[in-house]
Formats: C-alpha cells, sequence, structure tokens
C-alpha cells in the first residue's frame, strides 16, 4: 500500500507542475504576444507660443515596441510613448508631429497630430 500512495502522489505532484508548466509559458512564444494596435496620439495643448513647449502621448497596445517621432518644424525632446515637443522662439506656425510605432515582427503603424504655433 505504500508504494500506491508514493505513485499516486508523484503523479499527482507531476501533473500539477505540468498545469503550473503550462500556465507560466503561455503569452511567452510568439503565438502569444499581442497584436500592434496604435490607438492614440495625442497633445496636451494643440496651440502653443512659439518657444513654448507641450506633451506628446502615443497610446499602442502590442509585444516590443518602439517609438519613432518626426516633427515638421521645431523638436521632439525624449523617447518612447511620451515626448515633449518644442519650437525655437522665431519658429510660428502649424507643425506636424509623427509618431510611427513599430513591434518586434516588423509591423508599424502611424499616426500624426497638429500643433499651432504662434509667434511671440
Amino acid at each position: 500500500m505504500g508504494k500506491t500512495h508514493c505513485l499516486m502522489a508523484y503523479f499527482l505532484v507531476s501533473f500539477f507542475f505540468g498545469l503550473v508548466s503550462l500556465s507560466c509559458s503561455k503569452g511567452d512564444g510568439p503565438e502569444g504576444e499581442l497584436p500592434l494596435v496604435f490607438e492614440s496620439l495625442t497633445t496636451e495643448r494643440d496651440t502653443i507660443a512659439a518657444g513654448d513647449v507641450t506633451k506628446i502621448t502615443a497610446r499602442a497596445t502590442g509585444s516590443r515596441l518602439t517609438y519613432h517621432w518626426s516633427v515638421s518644424i521645431g523638436i521632439i525632446l525624449g523617447s518612447g510613448e511620451q515626448v515633449v515637443y518644442t519650437t525655437d522662439p522665431c519658429q510660428a506656425g502649424e507643425s506636424a508631429i509623427t509618431c510611427i510605432v513599430k513591434d518586434a515582427h516588423g509591423a508599424s503603424e502611424e499616426k500624426s497630430v497638429k500643433v499651432f504655433v504662434t509667434a511671440l
């Protein structure tokens, strides 16, 4: 009877660790990674004075995302999902700020926002 209890305990422990192993590996590989979805690109303020700053935020979901920023006038400070946009005191006009989000599998999505820069 002792061998039967030991075998039963062995199988139960093996079964339990097998379940834990399965639940931990879910989502670890490429088949469990989230697809890229670029949800929104927003600006803290859509009108700023020349030389002023505003935050720009990209909201995206997916696996191992990278953010690539560009701007028609002014500069982007920082990197990642939130950056700061600014211009020098002599720049005015409408500026398009573009963010391209890429995932580890090469998928990408692009969005743009406009900020109007007023002269001092």
